[in-house]
Parts: C-alpha cells; sequence; structure tokens
C-alpha cells in the first residue's frame, strides 16, 4: 500500500484508494502509557513557554511513572523502567535536590506499592555525575550510547531539556533527534521532550507526527512563583469522540517547597475569573507567614517583611490557627499610643479616626488596631468673613456685630465706604464758535461708532442739527442782509 516511486526512490503518483476499500481496514487502536497524556512507542513534546520553569514537572513525571503511581489527575499503570536524560549543561546539583524532595513527597506512597524494587526502575543520566566528555543527541556518537543504554523493559525515555541536549556546535550534528525517536518508537519506548520555546521556534516540533502530541506549559499568573511555580497545562483530545476522557482540555499545575518540603497538586480554574488568582495569592501569603510564624517572628514584624497590613497578618493568623487548631502565638496587651503613619496605620484608617472621634491604636506585636475613644473638641464660632455669606458689613468698615446692629439703630444705609472717584465734569451743552450751539448728545441707533444718523435717510450735517433743535451756522452775507434763510452745503454747490 505504497505509492509508485521512480528510480530516485522518489513518489511519481499517488496511491488513491476508494470509501469500498477503505472502510474495510482496521484502525490500531491506541494505547497509553498515561492515559491521555502519554500514549506508548510515540513521541511527545511539551512546549513551555520561555518564563514557565517545567524541571519539577519533569522529574516528578518520570519518578512517579517508574514507581507506578498516578500522576493526578491522570492515572499510571503498573510500574515499569523509566530513563531521565540530562543534558551536559544542566546543573547537576539543582536537579539532584529536587530528585530528593520528590523522593521524600512519593515515600509514603511509593511504601504502598506492590513491587519493592520500584526505586530501582528510576534511570539517570547526567555527564557530569560521571566525570563524561560531554555528548549530545543530534551525533551518532550520542545516539549510539543512548541506544546501547536503554535498560530492559524500558516504556519511557524523558528529555528533561531539549536545547541542553543539542550540540551547541552545528557542523558537529551529524544525525538528526528525528532518526533517533523513530528508532525508539519502533522498539516500542515512548519519548517525552521538555523544551521551553515559542510554537514558532521549536526544534522539537519537528519531531512529533500528530497536533495531539504536543502539550503546550503556558505561563500562570495565579500560579505561586515566590515559593514555586506552575503553569497551564494545554492540551488536545486524541479522540474528540473518546466519552471516556473526561479530563478538561486545560488544567493548572502548581507546585510549592516550603522547608524542603515538596507539594504539588491540579486545579481546574477559569482563567478568566481574576478571583482565582486572588485566592492563590492569598494562599501563598498565608504559607509564607505559617514558616514566618514558625520562625517566632512576631505579627509586626511578619507584616513589615511582607509588606501587608497589621489587621491582614492577624486575620491569616486566625485562619491558620483554625486549620491547625493550636495557637501559635500568645496574645499581647494592647498599648495605645499617638497616631502617627509610620507604616502601621494606613492614610484612610487615620482620616476615618479623624472623622469618627477615635484613635486606632496598634500594639507593639502587631495585632489588629483597635478603637481607643477620645473627647471630641469644642464647639468654635465660626468666624466670618467679607465675601459670600452672611458675614455682616458695617458702614464704617467695622466688621463685628455691635457695630452693625449700631448701623441699624440710625437707619444708616447698610453698605461699605467706597471710593468716591472724582469724575470730570460736563461740558456745557454749548457749540463751538463756528457751530453755535452744541447739539444734545443721543445714543445711536444704527451703525458703528457714535456718528447720530437721521431717520428720514438725509445724512448732512445740517438736516442732523436741525432735527436736534440747534440753530445752524451762518456766512457774513446772511448776517449782514438780516436774511433767515438757511443754506446747506449742498445749496451752495
Amino acid at each position: 500500500m505504497t505509492s509508485p516511486k521512480n528510480e530516485w526512490k522518489q513518489i511519481s503518483m499517488y496511491n488513491t484508494h476508494t470509501w469500498a476499500e477503505a472502510s474495510k481496514w482496521k484502525l490500531r487502536e491506541r494505547r497509553f502509557l498515561i492515559p491521555y497524556l502519554i500514549p506508548e512507542a510515540e513521541t511527545i513534546l511539551f512546549l513551555a513557554d520561555p518564563d514557565v520553569d517545567v524541571q519539577t514537572f519533569a522529574n516528578l513525571l518520570a519518578f512517579r511513572t517508574s514507581l507506578g503511581l498516578p500522576v493526578e489527575p491522570f492515572t499510571s499503570p503498573k510500574a515499569s523502567p523509566v530513563l531521565a536524560i540530562y543534558g551536559p549543561r544542566q546543573d547537576l546539583e539543582q536537579a539532584m535536590k529536587t530528585l530528593h524532595r520528590i523522593d521524600k513527597a512519593c515515600a509514603c506512597a511509593s511504601s504502598d506499592v506492590s513491587n519493592k524494587d520500584a526505586l530501582g526502575n528510576f534511570l539517570f543520566y547526567h555527564a557530569e555525575a560521571e566525570a563524561d566528555e560531554a555528548t549530545y543527541l543530534d551525533t551518532s556518537t550520542g545516539q549510539a550510547a543512548l541506544l546501547a543504554s536503554i535498560p530492559k523493559g524500558c516504556k519511557l525515555i524523558v528529555i528533561t531539556d531539549l536545547a541542553t541536549c543539542l550540540s551547541p556546535n552545528v557542523k558537529d550534528r551529524d544525525s538528526s533527534l528525528s532518526v533517533l525517536t523513530k528508532k525508539l518508537n519502533s522498539a516500542g519506548v515512548a519519548v517525552a521532550i521538555f523544551e521551553s520555546a515559542l510554537p514558532r521556534t521549536s526544534i522539537g516540533a519537528q519531531f512529533v507526527t500528530k497536533s495531539s502530541c504536543i502539550v503546550r506549559l503556558m505561563y500562570d499568573e495565579a500560579a505561586p512563583a515566590e515559593v514555586g511555580g506552575g503553569f497551564h497545562l494545554v492540551r488536545k483530545k486524541f479522540d474528540p469522540y473518546d466519552t471516556a476522557d473526561v479530563i478538561p482540555t486545560r488544567i493548572q499545575f502548581w507546585s510549592t517547597t516550603l522547608g524542603g518540603k515538596l507539594e504539588w497538586g491540579w486545579t481546574f480554574r477559569d482563567e478568566q475569573n481574576q478571583q482565582s488568582s486572588k485566592q492563590v495569592a492569598i494562599m501563598e501569603r498565608r504559607i509564607k507567614v505559617a514558616n514566618l510564624l514558625a520562625a517566632k517572628k512576631e505579627q509586626k514584624e511578619i507584616a513589615a517583611l511582607l509588606d501587608v497590613h497589621a489587621a491582614t497578618i492577624c486575620r491569616d493568623v486566625a485562619v491558620i490557627q483554625a486549620q491547625e487548631g493550636t495557637s501559635l502565638v500568645s496574645p499581647v496587651p494592647v498599648e495605645a499610643h499617638p497616631v502617627a503613619n509610620d507604616g502601621g496605620l494606613s492614610a484612610l484608617e487615620e482620616e476615618w479616626g479623624a472623622r469618627t472621634g477615635q484613635t486606632l491604636a496598634v500594639d507593639h506585636a502587631g495585632h489588629a488596631p483597635l478603637p481607643v475613644e477620645r473627647e471630641a473638641p469644642p464647639l468654635q464660632r465660626r468666624q466670618t468673613r467679607r465675601g459670600v455669606g452672611m458675614a455682616p458689613i458695617n458702614l464704617k468698615c467695622d466688621e463685628s456685630i455691635e457695630s452693625e446692629l449700631t448701623a441699624r439703630e440710625h437707619d444708616q444705609p447698610h453698605r461699605t465706604r467706597a471710593i468716591q472717584r472724582p469724575r470730570p465734569a460736563r461740558l456745557a451743552n454749548s457749540a463751538p464758535p463756528f457751530f453755535g450751539a452744541r447739539p444734545s448728545r443721543r445714543r445711536p441707533t444704527r451703525g458703528v461708532g457714535t456718528t447720530p444718523i437721521n431717520r428720514n435717510g438725509d445724512e448732512s450735517l445740517d438736516s442732523e442739527l436741525t432735527s436736534s433743535g440747534a440753530p445752524l451756522p451762518q456766512s457774513e452775507s446772511q448776517v449782514q442782509g438780516g436774511e433767515g434763510h438757511q443754506t446747506s452745503s449742498n445749496d451752495s454747490e
């Protein structure tokens, strides 16, 4: 059932089939090493964002699979040998510390495993531990060494960091890693590759055959980064019609390391819900408070170290005491002291205390602030001034109430003393010598300026003066003849 090829072993024509033929084919049933997460004899890529630390999850996955313990919410089959490969550039000390924490966390569970030699199922290799020369998986030497090192019955090989397992020198890469993964899958060994890269720059994406074999480990804002880590695990179902796969395709993994003790878990949280992120932050803070209380720290010191209010620490201590059922610290009597914004009280609390007539006292142990009664200041008469309102104003600029009442008894006008500006004397109603009597001033009713305009449309100066009732100027001939006839400037023309 292969397409025809030419002499260069290239496909020359596609071999097609009818549905009558294809409907009789028997499909291979997919079996899982870890149900719905890692199938048998296939390569799975765990592609993590650059800001996500996945070493804890990679080691936990390999260790618990070798013990036959479930990786919740995914289950695991019986114990089988697992080989973990660490790159030459990985930190050996950090890897050993992580494995010790995982071993302690799995100690109780591993005691119930029927196979007493289950701890021997976990094998790992690190070049620094053996003082070996660095070998890489994209070279023929490294691939031959790995194939010869596979333990009997091995079902899973975990490459904890792909970048450190590839040769930094491009010239030394004489064999592709895809050749190695195909050989391992043909031998019935599944390969889990962990890589920190973006999807467009991923190297391991070319080693997988199906999109369902790529699991994204994405950044989670609600992960307890201060005391551990976490991420969003986003996968694609291998069979969308498989009703047995009821695990959500997007879940959250978290881990914390406190006092050398490793804890981890899974959550099914809506990433759009901001309340979930807040709850994780509260849980992380309470873990820190519990550790500081165990170190004999006072509540006030804890509030200063965590940069939160003392009342918040008091509530966290109450929750911790309720969970443990024992009193972690003994109460300290409260001593009131003057309110001062020295970090113990916020500006809002100071304002609240000032308005309600109370002060907020903070004890030296950092307990919650308690209200202390204080006497309210006596009422004071408001001193009003001149301006807007009902301020009394006196004629002689004396703004006392007594002088105002005195002014009202003598029926004096209620007004302030204003500065009397001297006004220029009005000119007599007389015209210049050449005009005779001065016409009376009138406001303009039309046009711009102060030029008077006649309503009859005659805008000559003589007609305007006639309408105003002023005598017209007379020429010398008219004065000598005694004639009373008046001529305008238009008649002289």
